[in-house]
């Protein structure tokens, strides 16, 4: 473009690092695996208690607005959406192309975090009646030591201590249910809260058996088939 568009994509509200966007057409797509949500910040109340329970971040989609054609007006167009629900960096990338030919890029990052932010480690599926260990990883963003707890669907609470711009990991010990379906782990700690589904195959395998066939004119071939074998 002869002229700069005036791109301002990330702002700061509160200490948090916040989404703001104006731009062309664009595309805004996370830039490092999902490790989070939108920037939130921590709650105490003056006398110290408990901040009320986190929202649970369970959206982590990879994209966050996808805008292939928006016209603009004098040079501008503005975008509002909401980032999903992944602490890590964003990028916004912009194309803007003139009639007469000219056109122009530009790119931006924007990190979305929080205080204190929680990281599971989750297979992708699991099979009926499987044992596994599930860990998940709480970091400390800020410059101070903070005491804190993380907990495994609502229960079994442990304590943690994070250090200041440090990490520490929790793990629990769970089964897979009996029967083939969905299983729902919610970790959380004070501030955050993430929620993730994942799938429960049966651990039985069918095997497919193929009979190759020949045939040379038209008329009928009858082939006897087993049944499928299961283990």
């Amino acid at each position: 473009m002869a002229e700069p568009l005036p791109w301002d994509f990330c702002g700061r509200a509160g200490g948090a690092v916040v989404p703001l966007a104006r731009a062309a057409n664009l595309a805004v797509a996370e830039d490092a695996a999902a490790e989070g949500a939108p920037p939130a910040a921590l709650a105490k109340t003056a006398a110290g208690a408990a901040a009320p329970a986190p929202r649970v971040r369970a959206d982590f989609a990879k994209t966050a607005l996808w805008a292939p054609r928006k016209r603009l007006e004098g040079g501008r167009a503005v975008f509002s959406f909401t980032l999903p629900d992944s602490l890590t960096t964003w990028k916004l990338m912009a194309f803007a192309f003139a009639p007469d030919g000219r056109s122009g890029t530009l790119t931006r990052t924007c990190v979305a975090r929080q205080d204190v932010m929680l990281r599971p480690y989750l297979p992708r599926t699991l099979r009926v009646g499987d044992r596994l260990t599930l860990r998940v990883r709480l970091s400390n963003a800020t410059d101070r030591p903070i005491e804190t707890w993380a907990e495994l669907n609502r229960a079994d609470r442990r304590a943690v201590s994070l250090p200041p711009k440090g990490s520490a990991a929790v793990a629990w010990e769970v089964a897979a249910p009996a029967v083939p379906g969905t299983q729902t782990f919610e970790f959380a700690t004070e501030g955050d809260a993430v929620r993730f589904e994942v799938p429960v195959r049966d651990n039985r395998v069918e095997v497919e058996d193929v009979y190759p066939l020949t045939l040379v004119d038209t008329r009928p071939v009858t082939v006897a088939v087993r049944e499928p074998t299961v283990f």
